[in-house]
């Protein structure tokens, strides 16, 4: 599915005068779109993105900063006028890496992220697009009515330096995975009782997951296929 977001933040009008590079001025737009995540059933509701809240940090050709991590929502017409000077480097990020960890209760959140270079001529406006990819991963598990109804005390519980538990009070999240190869993979442990000492399950398992998708894990059971307990990955696409 296409997460399509559109924001224009447009800087202070400009008469296109001839191109002249040296201590004069130029204005800059910014363009961002939110690409593809891939997942068959993730809205962008459920990945509370909103593009105005878009981190933006900016620098000089050498590396001087001039913008750290503005809201993009609040990026102002004297912040969007710049020295004419080329290769100013600019960045977009939904949040920081350690963000898409920490936040939201450490479930964290989609780490979309862009960088392109522009130059600024004096005396003209530069409008600039960025097209932001997401970089992380995200897991949801489902725990179908079979299982459910076998197993009414249940949960999944990854780790990755965090222990993420997934049960009837949590099935509604995802969580986010920082990924610096894809086919990485998450370590999970799947449990299940039925409240006695008979019944028990406990599976682990690990599940293989690639940047810029959203995965969603049914859990289900089986009782005439040899009481078959199944994790089934949808497939992203």
């Amino acid at each position: 599915m296409l997460l399509a977001a559109l924001l224009l933040i447009t800087s202070c009008d400009a008469d296109h005068a001839t191109p002249v590079m040296g201590n004069e001025t130029g204005t800059f737009s910014l363009v961002l779109t939110p690409g593809e995540v891939q997942s068959e059933v993730i809205t962008r509701a459920a990945l509370n993105l909103d593009v105005e809240d878009f981190q933006i940090t900016l620098a000089e050709a050498n590396g001087t900063l001039l913008l750290d991590k503005r809201l993009l929502g609040e990026l102002t017409e004297a912040e969007c006028t710049l020295p004419a000077a080329t290769g100013y480097q600019i960045k977009a990020e939904s949040c920081t890496p350690e963000e898409s960890i920490t936040l939201n209760e450490r479930w964290g959140m989609a780490h979309f992220v862009a960088t392109t270079t522009f130059d600024i001529v004096s005396n003209q406006h530069t409008p600039v697009s960025l097209t932001c990819s997401m970089d992380n991963a995200g897991v949801q598990f489902v725990f179908e009515q079979s299982f459910l109804d076998k197993f009414p005390i249940h949960a999944v519980t990854t780790q990755d330096g965090r222990s993420l538990v997934f049960n009837k009070d949590t099935h509604d999240k995802i969580a986010y995975y920082p990924i610096e190869e894809d086919g990485e993979t998450v370590r999970l442990k799947l449990t299940g009782s039925a409240g006695g000492w008979s019944d028990r399950i406990e599976i682990i398992q690990e599940m293989p997951i690639n940047r810029g998708k959203i995965y969603i894990v049914s859990i289900t059971y089986n009782e005439a296929k040899s009481r078959e307990v199944a994790l089934k990955v949808s497939e992203a696409h």
